[in-house]
């Protein structure tokens, strides 16, 4: 339990940190920022949040890219929760890819995996996305699956 608290409180401090808008003195480099939701299934159902900062969110003429810091449960008899970093790029805002480290956690027990994944984007706002859990160490959970299919909203200020 004390681990789960500490994860929430780190969480908690890295959305504040996303959440501030960053700019160069010279302009030349303007970040986007906001919160990202996703709805995931992996053998079994799923829910994430995090903060997220990118660039060309919306932009239909660009690239959009962005990273993450998400905290994932998945609703089982016990649930698993899972601190995840996630890279995204997106060409011309429809196709893109994502890059997903993940650290499942579970009663002393830890699984993690690297997770690629492709995905169909409406300019970095909303996407549904396809990806295959790569297993990292050596215990793994039954209930995580090898594919994962989901639906994220990014709420960019």
């Amino acid at each position: 339990m004390k681990n789960v608290v500490i994860s929430l409180c780190l969480l908690s401090l890295s959305i504040i940190s996303f959440s501030q808008e960053q700019k160069m003195k010279n302009d030349h480099f303007n970040v986007q920022s906001g919160l990202s939701f996703e709805a995931h299934n992996s053998k079994n159902y799923g829910m994430s949040f995090g903060g997220v900062v990118g660039q060309n969110f919306g932009d239909k003429t660009k690239p959009n890219y962005s990273a993450g810091i998400y905290f994932d449960v998945i609703f089982v008899n016990e649930p698993i929760v899972a601190p995840r970093f996630k890279v995204s790029y997106n060409y011309l805002g429809i196709f893109g890819v994502n890059l997903n480290l993940a650290n499942h956690y579970r009663e002393g027990l830890n699984d993690l995996r690297l997770t690629p994944e492709i995905n169909f984007s409406l300019y970095g706002n909303m996407s549904l996305f396809l990806g295959y859990n790569i297993p990292i160490s050596n215990y793994q959970f039954n209930e995580v699956g090898d594919f994962k299919i989901g639906i994220n909203l990014n709420l960019i200020r």
